[in-house]
């Protein structure tokens, strides 16, 4: 065979391959459209009804959800100043002083019950909250290591799961029936928010200790310690980022309230030995 011969035999060979895929191509572009068409339907008019309310339902659902988050952020916000308040009753020398504070902030606690908290559970009546329990828990959080702040420093005690339920409950007095309205509270929430009031505890302990008042730093490292005791206990029942991470800051803010401590302990026991080489000095 010539070269030009096997030019022209490779070059039809070429076309024909060509044309047949072409071929095959058009033919199942045109199975596909007699297909889409055999099968094709269209929606009655209930389908696209349902269609409608599935829309407003999913609508309703995503503005009830921002509408949560937005008083989450407002209880979050009073919250921590009622914190920063708080922690101005070291900064006070008389009892009368502490108790006034003590009432105002006791007088906001009230107000965010009251208005924001209430609210909630308004747009919570009737609906299953676990869906939502995403949009406020943090809320709750911030809520419950302000309120345990709050009960350590008026009587010393823990702030039980049973105290933030009976607070989470209320009547609504707008309507007739005077229906009752409440907010789930997870478990795993009211541990979280206890967690925090780790914090706010090792700062008043240091501000305690720096003022001279190691009672208080005494009262606050037994309360820590009993209750990271208590969450010890639990081992690994809850094991998640967030309660890792938390524990182990529990634990850090502990330890710097207890270092504290011990420093101040050092300083007592020294204290009287410089006082005394001071007055032998002096004799001499």
């Amino acid at each position: 065979m010539s070269k030009a011969q096997a030019q022209t035999s490779s070059g039809k060979s070429y076309n024909r391959g060509q044309g047949r895929y072409k071929r095959g191509h058009d033919n199942s572009t045109d199975d596909d459209g007699v297909s889409s068409s055999r099968y094709q339907r269209t929606f009655t008019d209930e389908e696209k009804n349902d269609f409608v309310n599935y829309q407003k339902e999913m609508d309703e659902r995503r503005d009830r959800y921002e509408r949560i988050v937005k008083l989450s952020r407002d209880v979050i916000i009073e919250c921590k100043r009622i914190i920063f308040q708080l922690h101005r009753t070291v900064t006070v020398n008389t009892s009368e002083g502490k108790e006034e504070l003590l009432k105002e902030a006791d007088k906001r606690f009230n107000e965010v019950r009251n208005k924001l908290l209430r609210q909630m559970a308004k747009e919570l009546c009737y609906l299953d909250q676990y869906y939502y329990v995403k949009s406020y828990d943090w809320a709750l959080e911030e809520y419950i290591e302000a309120l345990a702040f709050y009960k350590f420093l008026t009587s010393g005690e823990v702030l039980l799961y049973s105290e933030v339920i009976d607070a989470l409950q209320f009547v609504d007095a707008d309507t007739e029936e005077n229906k009752k309205l409440y907010m789930e509270l997870p478990e795993i929430t009211y541990l979280m928010g206890l967690f925090d009031v780790g914090g706010e505890l090792m700062r008043l302990a240091i501000s305690e200790v720096s003022s001279g008042n190691s009672e208080t730093a005494v009262n606050i490292v037994n309360y820590m310690r009993l209750l990271y005791e208590s969450y010890e206990f639990l081992g690994n029942i809850i094991h998640t980022a967030e309660w890792t991470k938390k524990s182990q800051v529990f634990r850090d803010c502990l330890m710097k309230v207890e270092n504290a401590l011990y420093k101040w302990k050092i300083r007592e026991n020294d204290m009287p030995t410089e006082a005394a080489n001071i007055q032998t000095n002096t004799s001499i």
